[in-house]
């Protein structure tokens, strides 16, 4: 709100302060993400919001999802920040849940992940509207798991140390590789988690093949 208002919103202040009523109405068919963060951008500024399509529901064109009352100049000062928030995170809500759909009916076991891949200062809704959409939420911050990627190992010059080194400090850690070999030599020194960076379709599916292979070896040698 502060950095869409600045000083004041000077336009908002020539008008007459009368009481209306304002919805907010989808365009096209979506995921509804972030309502009760657009209700609560009302609120705070003294007016009235009632939800109308949760978070997470399905919504047509033309529906109403957020109802508003109140002083005009609230509503208007508040508009553009809650149908930005709102607008963003059901886009990303319906995007995910459209790759959630599609990866689901070829392998209900596989899920979607989110990245760090934000814009500042929105990861939290940008997580919170993957998640809505049907997706899961990987790291939110770099302190949440060790995860060793292509420049932590091109800085330390070893993926065997810094798993090594990742051992001693959790038991819950994960690798970045950007070949096959990379990710069974990852495998074998006892990497729980595995990310295949940027393999194809074709890749990932000979890469997991190997690693069932080396999975089996190792439980028959045990």
């Amino acid at each position: 709100m502060q950095e869409d208002i600045g000083s004041g919103d000077v336009t908002s202040g020539i008008i007459t302060n009368r009481k209306i009523v304002a919805k907010i109405i989808t365009r096209q068919a979506c995921v509804v993400a972030g309502v009760r963060f657009a209700k609560e951008i009302f609120t705070m500024n003294g007016c009235r919001a009632r939800i109308l399509r949760k978070d997470g529901s399905h919504a047509r064109p033309n529906q109403t999802v957020l109802e508003i009352s109140g002083p005009a100049r609230s509503i208007l000062k508040c508009e553009r920040t809650a149908l930005n928030l709102l607008s963003r995170m059901s886009g990303i809500a319906t995007s995910t849940n459209e790759i959630v759909r599609i990866v689901k009916s070829a392998s209900p076991k596989t899920d979607i992940y989110s990245t760090r891949k934000t814009a500042p200062g929105l990861r939290f809704f940008d997580k919170e509207a993957v998640m809505i959409g049907g997706g899961k939420k990987h790291r939110v911050a770099l302190s949440d798991m060790i995860m060793i990627k292509d420049n932590h190992i091109a800085a330390e010059g070893s993926i065997i140390e810094l798993i090594r080194l990742a051992k001693k400090k959790s038991d819950r850690f994960e690798v970045e590789v950007d070949t096959q070999h990379d990710a069974i030599l990852a495998a074998s020194l006892g990497t729980p988690i595995i990310m295949l960076d940027n393999f194809t379709p074709q890749k990932i599916s000979s890469t997991i093949l190997a690693l069932k292979k080396l999975r089996a070896a190792e439980q028959g040698e045990t």
